[in-house]
């Protein structure tokens, strides 16, 4: 019978201080709902952190990339301006060699033909293969 009286006590005494039971059970679970949110937060902020230093590689990456291709680019440029420069120079050298040697054989036409246009219409119909009107 001991232990049914003391199950009554403690029956009786539950029964009386019901309240405490529900403060302290809402106490408990308040604090741990408050560290599940503590925990949660920390990693939120923990993965936040990752990933802001993920992107700032790949930021860091991506601008050195730019800045290779921009130095290459660069590079490009100027070996382009350079041999168009090199190419307008030999194309002036050559047509400056050209008009010389056609003025020289302008200038011998005239002396061999002594600046008669009959003799020189003569010789040109010769060159190019036209017969005499």
């Amino acid at each position: 019978m001991q232990t049914n009286e003391v199950i009554v006590k403690v029956l009786s005494w539950l029964k009386d201080n019901w309240m405490l039971f529900i403060i302290v059970g809402l106490g408990v679970f308040l604090f741990y709902t408050q560290q599940m949110a503590k925990n949660l937060l920390n990693d939120m902020a923990r993965e936040n952190e990752e990933e802001f230093a993920r992107h700032t590689a790949s930021l860091e990456e991506m601008r050195t990339s730019f800045e290779a291709e921009r130095q290459e680019q660069e590079q490009i440029n100027v070996r382009y301006t350079e041999e168009i420069e090199r190419l307008r120079a030999d194309y002036n050298e050559r047509l400056a060699d050209l008009e010389a040697r056609i003025t020289t054989r302008r200038q011998r036409f005239i002396r061999e033909t002594s600046g008669r246009p009959d003799e020189m219409a003569n010789r040109l119909r010769e060159r190019l293969g036209w017969s005499e009107p």
